[in-house]
């Protein structure tokens, strides 16, 4: 399929998430139920006081989101200068702010013709025009990674591995579901300094790619913090561009623009928290131990990213061929960099509670889509380059991943019809029953 066809591809994958959300949030709540739930109350508590009182001081917004916590007003305790603390970034919202903006429009002449939309700046179509921002930028995030895949495997396996990965990961509950948590906005600013730092790395030596590079990557730890072990990937490119003694520059650019890509985060960060990395609700780490990691990849229960989804076994297979395989040096370094960042994923996963109410397997590691796509890429190509495995090696990829969406339908009817979310052994015997 031509380039341009894939990139039609995927504006037609994202058209319909973005058509089935709406479609299925309208028939759900109506005009005048609450839209943003769970997590999404805290990342959305932003827009509001951005747009409609244009400060940082959270505590009307909880007063009427409500987030999980003790004081409505406070949920999260006061910060540092009397504000209502929240150890939720501000980097997904800066991201949905247009499509908010634009949705406080409609909400605005709703009201006026007389339709209840909910509270002003809460209303049905500031909240979808936020969501639909999420779902666009997703968008994005996955041509960004279709385009990975093209230049370091090649253009014909680009679209199936992403269109695989998006549909057979739990990156679609968070597209389609829950597009208000950070996941979705993740995987775009992954998906953004991987493929900015790769055309900074083919043009070498030029400062201003490779601040946009780092910039991007700025951006990435200012959307989730967790997911900083991931710019292994960008910042691998950066030295392997830096080896030649004629671009001393390239770090540099680099890591300017790394700063100037998180400084809105930092900014957010000290008004609420008083510190530019904020230490608050981390916890204590953990010890290291194999029976936590045999937890986070494999569980039955709420966690287990490989058990939940195992088309991402196949993708880290995928990254081991293109590491060893052969492929020219630089792609091959990009496949040893994300393997690298995935384990530091898992590592950071095993010491600190960040996996503590996983929803739908594994959502921690919905970042490292873009990483996926091109390992699912490479292991396409290497099942088409076997005798033995031509047909069938695609057909179990493509398994692996139906797999995951049926677990998906029977997570989701689980709670539609039952309200109960569901662990692995209990989704699957739901899943199982659905036959």
């Amino acid at each position: 399929m031509p380039d341009r066809a894939q990139q039609a591809a995927v504006a037609a994958a994202a058209a319909l998430v973005a058509l089935v959300y709406l479609l299925g949030t309208a028939y759900s709540s109506g005009l005048s139920e609450p839209l943003v739930q769970g997590d999404a109350r805290s990342y959305f508590a932003y827009l509001p006081s951005l747009a409609l009182d244009r400060d940082l001081d959270l505590t009307n917004q909880f007063a009427v989101l409500r987030p999980e916590g003790g004081d409505p007003r406070y949920p999260f305790g006061i910060g540092a200068h009397g504000r209502a603390a929240n150890p939720f970034p501000i980097g997904p919202a800066l991201l949905w702010l247009p499509g908010y903006l634009a949705g406080l429009a409609v909400d605005a002449v709703a009201d006026r013709l007389g339709y209840d939309t909910g509270p002003f700046g809460y209303g049905a179509f500031a909240v979808w025009g936020a969501a639909l921002a999420a779902i666009a930028w997703v968008g994005v995030g996955a041509e960004l990674s279709r385009r990975l895949a093209r230049e370091l495997v090649a253009t014909r396996y680009a679209l199936p591995a992403t269109l695989l990965v998006w549909f057979g990961t739990p990156a679609l509950y968070y597209t389609l579901v829950a597009p208000l948590y950070s996941h979705a906005a993740a995987w775009f600013a992954v998906a953004l300094a991987a493929w900015l730092g790769w055309c900074a790395f083919k043009h070498e030596d030029d400062p201003a790619r490779w601040f946009a590079a780092g910039a991007a990557s700025g951006l990435v730890v200012a959307i989730r913090l967790q997911d900083a072990p991931l710019l292994m990937v960008p910042a691998g490119m950066a030295l392997m561009a830096a080896r030649s003694a004629r671009r001393p520059r390239v770090v540099g650019a680099m890591a300017a623009g790394a700063l100037a890509g998180y400084l809105p985060q930092a900014c957010a960060w000290y008004a609420l928290h008083g510190e530019i990395i904020p230490r608050q609700g981390l916890g204590a780490p953990n010890p290291p131990s194999f029976s936590r990691i045999a937890a986070i990849l494999f569980s039955t229960g709420y966690e287990g990213w490989l058990s939940w989804t195992p088309l991402a076994a196949a993708a880290l297979v995928g990254l081991a061929l293109i590491a060893r395989g052969p492929f020219p040096a630089p792609e091959r370094s990009i496949a040893v960099s994300s393997l690298c960042a995935v384990a530091a994923l898992v590592l950071i996963d095993t010491i600190h509670p960040y996996g503590q109410g996983a929803a739908f397997g594994a959502r921690r590691y919905v970042s490292a889509t873009p990483l996926l796509i091109v390992g699912t890429a490479g292991a396409i190509a290497w099942c088409l380059s076997q005798p033995r495995l031509e047909r069938a090696g695609p057909l179990i990829i493509g398994l692996l991943a139906a797999i995951n969406l049926w677990l998906f339908v029977a997570y989701e009817l689980l709670i539609m019809r039952h309200g109960v979310y569901g662990s692995l052994a209990t989704t699957w015997r739901y899943a199982i029953g659905l036959f």
